[in-house]
């Protein structure tokens, strides 16, 4: 039993081994078939990287003669520069050796110094030409700034002038205006005199006698022939005063057309007609404009002899009350600067007082002027003038 147990269980084991046998042996076959595969492939592959490394070599053979080529053509590149280089340094000296034989700078010789003195002669010339336009040329500005310098000159004088000439017109008129103001007062004062004895003939004095003046009381019966007549004073008066107004604000701002041709006819012809010590030449009658004036730089003015009792026919009033009336006048840096402070007065009539305003006092500041080049401005002086 046990020796058919081991004789079964050999024969198995013989039996696998045979199959493992056999198995192994396909396998080295199919190895064997694939290794005569891989060697052919292996002959094949190695005829391709031979054939490849031929054309390889051919290839650096033919670049290495290339190059072979290229560095005899570079070196013969190389002395052709240098040749061209050693003519162009060559030409360049002839060149400059040409050009300054051309210049005379070449040498010494004759034609050469020749060439120098001639090209020296030629810049002297055109320098001197140069100068001699820039000279002529500021002659020409020196010739100009002095006639403007001799016209600014004249036209200080003209203003010099002009200031003083309107500052003694501008004072005559006040004091013109002043004295007939006063003897209109002194007159209406006289006639009121004359006038009250009349008045009061049929009233009786009510104020006690040892009184030495008193107030005028107002006449129980005024006749028609004093109020016309005191209306007409009063009317004067305001003509007068507006007439002085409008002239003063003319002579201040130096423009007159404010004072109309027609007007000044008309007040000038009512005022002609009052009796009075002021039936004179009007002073002021023919004024002309202030730029009128300014165009006339050169022209001086003729004075006309003036009567000192001559009175104007045209006034201007200021305002009742007192009053300060500062006017610049500004015309080319000249400056007149008029100051005016007339008090009021009152006059007593009928009783009632009537404030009439004055000329009592005028100031003038007159600046003397110097005129000034470097900088064109006018340096004033003041100088007061009573």
């Amino acid at each position: 039993m046990v020796k058919s147990n081991q004789e079964s269980e050999q024969k198995n084991l013989i039996a696998l081994l045979q199959r493992q046998n056999i198995s192994l042996e396909s396998k080295c076959e199919k190895l064997q078939t694939h290794l005569k595969t891989l060697e052919i492939r292996i002959r094949d592959l190695m005829g391709t990287v031979e054939a490849k490394i031929k054309l390889i070599n051919d290839r650096e053979d033919a670049k290495l003669k290339q190059e072979a080529e290229y560095e005899s053509k570079l070196s013969e590149c190389q002395a052709q520069i240098s040749i061209l280089s050693q003519e162009k340094e060559h030409l360049r000296h002839k060149v400059i050796r040409l050009n300054l034989n051309a210049k005379g700078e070449g040498g010494n010789t004759i034609d050469n110094m020749i060439k120098r003195i001639s090209r020296e002669t030629s810049n002297l010339q055109t320098e001197f030409e140069h100068l001699s336009n820039r000279h002529d040329t500021l002659i020409a500005e020196n010739q100009v700034l002095l006639k403007k310098l001799t016209e600014r000159e004249k036209f200080a004088d003209f203003m010099e002038k002009e200031v003083t000439r309107r500052t003694e017109e501008y004072i005559s008129m006040t004091n013109t205006f002043e004295e007939f103001i006063a003897g209109r007062a002194k007159q209406s004062r006289k006639e009121r005199a004359k006038k009250l004895p009349k008045l009061d003939n049929g009233t009786e004095n009510s104020r006690p006698s040892e009184y030495a003046a008193s107030m005028p009381e107002k006449p129980r019966s005024a006749t028609a022939d004093f109020s016309t007549e005191k209306k007409q004073e009063l009317e004067r008066g305001k003509l007068y005063l507006k007439k002085f107004k409008t002239l003063s604000r003319a002579f201040a701002t130096g423009n007159f057309r404010i004072l109309p041709s027609g007007q000044i006819n008309q007040t000038s012809s009512i005022i002609d007609a009052v009796p009075g010590p002021w039936q004179k030449t009007a002073l002021y009658s023919k004024m002309e404009d202030a730029n009128l004036a300014m165009a006339k730089l050169y022209k001086e003015p003729v004075k006309t002899a003036r009567d000192p009792s001559s009175k104007p026919t045209v006034y201007s009033s200021i305002s009742e009350g007192n009053c300060d009336v500062y006017q610049t006048f500004r015309e080319k840096n000249f400056k007149l600067i008029l100051s005016i402070k007339p008090p009021t007065t009152k006059v007593y009539t009928d009783g009632k007082q009537v404030d009439i305003a004055f000329i009592k006092q005028v100031k003038a500041q007159v600046f003397d002027s110097k005129f000034d080049i470097n900088k064109q401005v006018l340096v004033g002086k003041s100088i007061p003038k009573n």
